[in-house]
């Protein structure tokens, strides 16, 4: 769990932030309290498929429930499940609004002091949000589909990548996006193999420049590293003799 904020010892018992934390270290629910054994679990998973507002509350709203607009769901942080949502807060104000998507994706948070009295209309621009997101979801992976077809294969990795790290998930579009991930790394792979088979029979040149071109259409996948390392190892020399030509050191 994210330690408390440090106080110097001349504000320690007047600090309304340690003060809050706390209490609400010490007024959340006992039986919330800790995760399971062998790793946090995603506190958000029992509600997917429905838009949920979390709250990291005051210390005096610990343990009270929310009327929420239509279509949301409302969950209170607790000691149990402050992990899995801190990395969303701004590290200078411990109370928050959060509003997520059925996918457990982060669209809007709100700190203000105004939060509650503007719910429904952060809800509402959440909404929004969600929305505009679909719509750009849906565009990049139909392009990638189209630069498939196309035979634009560099085109294609690049949307395919850009849609994996732009840290969502689970929306259909993203899990056909890493299916075709993994069907790109395996081709890459056996081209790999194939590349590496013909070490020492093929000049070095020549072996080092298929390494490359390879890279080329490989950056953004996990076997970029690994070609970044082939690469590299030839070039220091690591490599077995080239072939000599046909003929040559006969007697």
């Amino acid at each position: 769990m994210r330690p408390l904020p440090r106080i110097s010892p001349s504000r320690r018992a007047t600090s309304p932030r340690a003060l809050r934390w706390l209490g609400f270290l010490l007024l959340a629910p006992a039986a919330l309290q800790g995760a399971p054994a062998g790793g946090e679990t995603d506190p958000l998973l029992e509600l997917r498929g429905e838009r949920v507002i979390v709250e990291f509350p005051p210390l005096e709203d610990v343990g009270r429930s929310r009327a929420v607009p239509a279509g949301w769901r409302y969950l209170q942080v607790t000691t149990a499940t402050y992990d899995s949502f801190a990395a969303h807060l701004d590290p200078a104000e411990p109370l928050a609004l959060l509003y997520f998507d059925e996918h457990g994706n982060l669209h809007l948070r709100d700190h203000s002091r105004e939060r509650l009295a503007r719910l429904e209309r952060s809800a509402a621009e959440a909404e929004k949000r969600i929305a505009a997101w679909k719509r750009r979801l849906a565009r990049d992976w139909t392009a990638s589909q189209q630069a498939r077809r196309a035979g634009k294969s560099g085109e294609e990795l690049a949307l395919l990548v850009a849609l994996r790290d732009s840290g969502m998930r689970g929306a259909p579009e993203l899990l056909e996006t890493h299916s075709r991930l993994a069907e790109i790394e395996g081709e890459r792979l056996a081209e790999l193999w194939r590349v590496l088979a013909g070490e020492g029979i093929v000049p070095r040149r020549a072996h080092l420049a298929a390494l490359e071109e390879l890279l080329s259409r490989s950056l953004g996948l996990t076997l970029e590293a690994r070609l970044r390392g082939e690469i590299a190892r030839v070039e220091r020399g690591w490599v077995a003799a080239d072939r000599p030509p046909e003929g040559a050191g006969s007697g």
